[in-house]
């Protein structure tokens, strides 16, 4: 995920970093959809259930304190998300303090952006 935001953060006219499935049906057709995001000023996560399945992932991260992740700061999102591009530069300037913390966690890319941003 991070190596597609560093390609399309390269141009500077993409300003929304859209990740869904490929079996993701859009229930809007382009342009409203496309509306959606122009009006749109913050990125968008899908968080986790709220029941702390996620915490036991937690143990897994490197020296988390290292980058100012505790527990409570640790979150779960759906892969599925909406960047700006002031976050896709917040997560293209830290990834290289993060992506060691979170080597050995099972899928990443669900904690990653969203903890680096909230």
């Amino acid at each position: 995920m991070n190596s597609l935001l560093e390609e399309a953060y390269k141009n500077g006219e993409n300003q929304k970093f859209v990740f869904m499935s490929e079996s993701g049906l859009p229930i809007r057709n382009f342009n409203q959809f496309y509306n959606f995001l122009e009006d749109l000023d913050k990125s968008v996560f899908t968080l986790g259930n709220g029941m702390g399945q996620h915490y036991s992932r937690f143990k897994y991260l490197k020296n988390p304190k290292r980058v100012g992740l505790t527990e409570k700061t640790f979150y779960k999102s759906e892969t599925w998300s909406i960047l700006n591009r002031e976050h896709v530069k917040t997560i293209l300037e830290n990834q290289k303090y993060y992506l060691p913390v979170f080597k050995n966690v099972r899928v990443p890319e669900e904690h990653f952006n969203v903890s680096i941003t909230l």
